[in-house]
C-alpha cells in the first residue's frame, strides 16, 4: 500500500502480538505532491523487492508494541518514515 501511494500516512491501525490488523478502522491519507517530477513516476513492481532498513525498523517496533494502536504511520518514497504508537 505504501509503495503503491508513495507518499502519504496510515491511521488507527491496530496492532495485536506485533502484526498489523487492516481492519475498518484504518484509514489511509494519500498526499499528492503539486510541482514535483515524481508525481507521475510509479514505483516498479518486482517480485525482487528488498526489504529495506525502514521496513525492517518498521516490523522491530511493531514486534515491541505488540498489542496496541498505530495512531500516525507516515510514508515518502513508498517507506516507511514516522512512526506514533501506544501499547494497550
Amino acid at each position: 500500500m505504501m509503495r503503491e501511494c508513495r507518499f502519504g500516512r496510515i491511521e488507527n491501525m491496530s496492532v495485536q502480538a506485533g502484526q498489523p490488523i487492516l481492519d475498518r478502522g484504518l484509514r489511509v491519507v494519500r498526499i499528492a505532491r503539486l510541482g514535483s517530477a515524481s508525481i507521475d513516476t510509479k514505483p516498479s513492481i518486482s517480485d525482487d523487492y528488498e526489504l529495506k532498513r525502514a521496513f525492517r525498523d518498521l516490523f522491530d517496533a511493531l514486534e515491541r508494541l505488540n498489542n496496541g494502536m498505530v495512531v500516525k504511520l507516515e510514508f515518502r518514497h513508498g517507506l516507511p518514515f514516522l512512526l506514533e504508537a501506544f501499547a494497550s
